[in-house]
Protein backbone atom coordinates (compact mmCIF):
# COMPACT_ATOMS: atom_id res chain seq x y z
CA UNK A 1 0.00 0.00 0.00
CA UNK A 2 1.48 3.58 -0.76
CA UNK A 3 2.44 6.10 1.67
CA UNK A 4 -0.28 8.88 2.05
CA UNK A 5 0.46 12.52 4.23
CA UNK A 6 -2.72 11.77 6.12
CA UNK A 7 -1.49 14.12 8.99
CA UNK A 8 -1.95 17.10 6.53
CA UNK A 9 -4.36 15.70 3.80
CA UNK A 10 -7.97 18.05 4.99
CA UNK A 11 -9.80 16.05 2.56
CA UNK A 12 -10.07 18.71 -0.13
CA UNK A 13 -9.61 17.75 -3.95
CA UNK A 14 -6.36 18.49 -5.61
CA UNK A 15 -6.82 22.22 -7.84
CA UNK A 16 -5.01 20.35 -10.54
CA UNK A 17 -7.03 17.04 -11.05
CA UNK A 18 -10.66 19.06 -9.76
CA UNK A 19 -9.99 21.14 -12.96
CA UNK A 20 -8.71 19.20 -15.13
CA UNK A 21 -12.18 16.64 -14.74
CA UNK A 22 -14.19 19.83 -15.08
CA UNK A 23 -12.76 21.92 -17.72
CA UNK A 24 -12.73 18.49 -20.10
CA UNK A 25 -10.66 19.96 -23.26
CA UNK A 26 -9.40 18.34 -25.96
CA UNK A 27 -7.43 15.16 -24.84
CA UNK A 28 -8.32 15.38 -21.39
CA UNK A 29 -8.91 11.85 -20.23
CA UNK A 30 -4.85 11.84 -20.92
CA UNK A 31 -4.22 15.00 -18.51
CA UNK A 32 -6.43 13.33 -16.14
CA UNK A 33 -5.15 9.91 -16.15
CA UNK A 34 -1.39 11.51 -15.91
CA UNK A 35 -2.52 13.24 -12.99
CA UNK A 36 -4.00 10.49 -11.39
CA UNK A 37 -1.23 8.78 -10.96
CA UNK A 38 0.08 8.76 -7.35
CA UNK A 39 -3.05 11.31 -6.49
CA UNK A 40 -4.66 10.64 -3.20
CA UNK A 41 -8.74 9.22 -3.69
CA UNK A 42 -10.91 8.76 -1.38
CA UNK A 43 -13.24 5.48 -1.21
CA UNK A 44 -16.53 4.91 0.49
CA UNK A 45 -17.23 3.05 3.40
CA UNK A 46 -21.05 1.79 4.54
CA UNK A 47 -22.57 0.24 6.54
CA UNK A 48 -23.73 -3.68 5.73
CA UNK A 49 -26.69 -4.97 7.04
CA UNK A 50 -25.10 -8.31 7.70
CA UNK A 51 -24.70 -9.65 11.21
CA UNK A 52 -21.14 -10.64 10.25
CA UNK A 53 -19.68 -8.05 8.86
CA UNK A 54 -20.17 -4.46 10.21
CA UNK A 55 -18.56 -1.98 7.48
CA UNK A 56 -18.01 -2.43 3.63
CA UNK A 57 -16.35 -0.57 0.58
CA UNK A 58 -19.06 0.73 -1.48
CA UNK A 59 -19.92 -0.01 -5.26
CA UNK A 60 -22.00 1.15 -7.53
CA UNK A 61 -23.97 -1.37 -9.85
CA UNK A 62 -25.42 0.18 -13.40
CA UNK A 63 -28.45 -0.91 -15.06
CA UNK A 64 -26.32 -3.01 -17.26
CA UNK A 65 -25.46 -5.02 -15.12
CA UNK A 66 -21.93 -3.58 -14.54
CA UNK A 67 -20.51 -2.99 -11.06
CA UNK A 68 -17.89 0.01 -10.39
CA UNK A 69 -15.89 1.43 -7.30
CA UNK A 70 -16.48 4.99 -6.64
CA UNK A 71 -14.07 6.91 -5.42
CA UNK A 72 -13.65 10.45 -4.79
CA UNK A 73 -11.73 13.56 -5.38
CA UNK A 74 -12.50 15.28 -1.64
CA UNK A 75 -14.80 14.47 1.22
CA UNK A 76 -17.03 16.78 -0.22
CA UNK A 77 -17.68 14.99 -2.98
CA UNK A 78 -18.17 11.74 -0.70
CA UNK A 79 -21.02 13.45 1.15
CA UNK A 80 -22.35 14.44 -1.69
CA UNK A 81 -23.02 11.08 -2.87
CA UNK A 82 -23.80 9.28 0.54
CA UNK A 83 -23.36 11.50 3.86
CA UNK A 84 -23.40 8.08 5.84
CA UNK A 85 -20.15 6.99 4.26
CA UNK A 86 -16.85 6.98 5.66
CA UNK A 87 -13.91 8.05 4.06
CA UNK A 88 -10.84 5.45 3.18
CA UNK A 89 -8.01 7.61 1.69
CA UNK A 90 -5.26 6.01 -0.88
CA UNK A 91 -3.47 6.83 -4.08
CA UNK A 92 -5.25 6.11 -7.35
CA UNK A 93 -3.43 3.19 -7.72
CA UNK A 94 -4.18 1.07 -5.12
CA UNK A 95 -8.15 1.68 -5.74
CA UNK A 96 -7.47 0.41 -9.86
CA UNK A 97 -5.61 -2.30 -8.00
CA UNK A 98 -8.41 -3.16 -5.90
CA UNK A 99 -10.67 -3.04 -8.54
CA UNK A 100 -8.80 -5.29 -10.55
CA UNK A 101 -8.81 -7.97 -7.75
CA UNK A 102 -12.49 -7.30 -6.73
CA UNK A 103 -13.20 -8.39 -10.56
CA UNK A 104 -15.45 -4.96 -10.80
CA UNK A 105 -15.62 -3.44 -14.15
CA UNK A 106 -14.45 -0.02 -13.18
CA UNK A 107 -13.48 3.05 -11.27
CA UNK A 108 -16.26 5.83 -11.00
CA UNK A 109 -14.69 9.45 -9.85
CA UNK A 110 -16.95 11.69 -8.56
CA UNK A 111 -20.04 9.67 -9.28
CA UNK A 112 -22.37 12.53 -8.22
CA UNK A 113 -20.89 15.83 -9.91
CA UNK A 114 -21.20 16.80 -13.96
CA UNK A 115 -17.57 15.80 -14.04
CA UNK A 116 -17.84 11.86 -13.12
CA UNK A 117 -14.76 10.38 -15.15
CA UNK A 118 -14.66 6.25 -15.16
CA UNK A 119 -11.47 4.64 -15.58
CA UNK A 120 -11.97 1.13 -17.07
CA UNK A 121 -9.91 -1.21 -19.31
CA UNK A 122 -6.87 -1.13 -20.48
CA UNK A 123 -6.69 2.48 -18.37
CA UNK A 124 -7.74 0.99 -15.62
CA UNK A 125 -5.10 -1.86 -15.56
CA UNK A 126 -2.36 0.76 -16.84
CA UNK A 127 -3.38 2.85 -13.41
CA UNK A 128 -2.92 0.07 -11.19
CA UNK A 129 0.86 -0.67 -12.64
CA UNK A 130 1.31 3.15 -12.61
CA UNK A 131 2.54 2.13 -16.30
CA UNK A 132 1.83 4.78 -19.10
CA UNK A 133 -1.32 5.33 -21.21
CA UNK A 134 -2.40 7.04 -24.04
CA UNK A 135 -5.02 6.98 -26.45
CA UNK A 136 -5.63 3.78 -29.14
CA UNK A 137 -4.31 5.94 -31.75
CA UNK A 138 -1.16 7.08 -30.26
CA UNK A 139 -0.21 3.78 -28.60
CA UNK A 140 2.63 2.55 -30.57
CA UNK A 141 2.17 -1.32 -30.11
CA UNK A 142 -1.41 -0.81 -31.05
CA UNK A 143 -0.18 1.18 -34.31
CA UNK A 144 2.93 -1.21 -35.22
CA UNK A 145 0.08 -4.06 -35.15
CA UNK A 146 -2.07 -2.97 -37.43
CA UNK A 147 0.68 -1.45 -39.95
CA UNK A 148 2.12 -4.61 -39.94
CA UNK A 149 -0.60 -6.39 -40.83
CA UNK A 150 -1.86 -3.69 -43.89
CA UNK A 151 1.27 -3.70 -45.14
CA UNK A 152 1.16 -7.48 -46.20
CA UNK A 153 -0.58 -6.88 -49.08
CA UNK A 154 2.04 -5.72 -51.42
CA UNK A 155 -0.35 -3.10 -53.01
CA UNK A 156 -0.83 -0.55 -49.78
CA UNK A 157 1.61 1.81 -50.22
CA UNK A 158 0.59 3.68 -46.77
CA UNK A 159 -1.47 3.32 -43.56
CA UNK A 160 -2.84 5.93 -41.69
CA UNK A 161 -3.90 5.69 -38.33
CA UNK A 162 -6.56 8.82 -36.49
CA UNK A 163 -9.15 8.75 -33.65
CA UNK A 164 -12.42 6.93 -34.75
CA UNK A 165 -15.71 8.31 -34.74
CA UNK A 166 -18.04 5.93 -32.55
CA UNK A 167 -15.03 3.53 -32.26
CA UNK A 168 -10.89 4.20 -31.46
CA UNK A 169 -9.26 4.00 -34.96
CA UNK A 170 -9.67 5.37 -38.00
CA UNK A 171 -7.71 2.96 -40.51
CA UNK A 172 -7.26 4.36 -44.19
CA UNK A 173 -5.21 2.18 -46.52
CA UNK A 174 -3.83 3.78 -49.61
CA UNK A 175 -3.89 1.11 -52.42
CA UNK A 176 -5.55 0.61 -55.78
CA UNK A 177 -9.71 -0.06 -55.96
CA UNK A 178 -9.22 -3.66 -56.38
CA UNK A 179 -7.99 -4.32 -52.63
CA UNK A 180 -11.63 -3.40 -51.33
CA UNK A 181 -12.63 -7.58 -50.60
CA UNK A 182 -8.81 -7.70 -48.90
CA UNK A 183 -9.17 -4.95 -46.78
CA UNK A 184 -12.35 -6.26 -45.06
CA UNK A 185 -10.18 -9.20 -44.66
CA UNK A 186 -7.68 -6.76 -43.02
CA UNK A 187 -10.17 -5.52 -40.76
CA UNK A 188 -10.83 -9.10 -39.38
CA UNK A 189 -7.32 -10.19 -38.42
CA UNK A 190 -7.24 -6.86 -36.91
CA UNK A 191 -10.11 -7.43 -34.95
CA UNK A 192 -9.00 -10.41 -33.48
CA UNK A 193 -5.50 -9.31 -32.04
CA UNK A 194 -5.22 -9.43 -28.53
CA UNK A 195 -3.75 -5.79 -28.18
CA UNK A 196 -6.53 -4.42 -30.11
CA UNK A 197 -8.76 -5.76 -28.02
CA UNK A 198 -7.94 -5.13 -24.71
CA UNK A 199 -6.22 -1.56 -25.88
CA UNK A 200 -8.96 -0.84 -28.02
CA UNK A 201 -11.97 -2.50 -27.49
CA UNK A 202 -14.35 -0.07 -29.82
CA UNK A 203 -12.87 -1.49 -32.73
CA UNK A 204 -11.60 0.38 -35.88
CA UNK A 205 -13.39 1.35 -39.20
CA UNK A 206 -10.77 1.02 -42.25
CA UNK A 207 -11.27 2.69 -45.02
CA UNK A 208 -9.42 2.20 -48.80
CA UNK A 209 -7.99 5.78 -50.32
CA UNK A 210 -7.58 4.97 -54.36
CA UNK A 211 -3.72 6.58 -55.31
CA UNK A 212 -3.95 9.17 -57.37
Amino acid sequence: MSTLDLNNDKGESDPVLLALLQDKGNDYEKLVFNKLKNCRLIGAIVAKKDENVEMMQALFSSNDGKVAMPVFTSLDELTKWNREARPIPLVANDFAQQTIDQELDALILDIASDHRFVIQGYMLSCLAKNQEWNYPYQDLEVKETIEKICLKLKKVSKVEITKGVDCDLHVNIYGPPDLADEVIGLGKEIAEQEIIRERAPLGADLFLTPLL
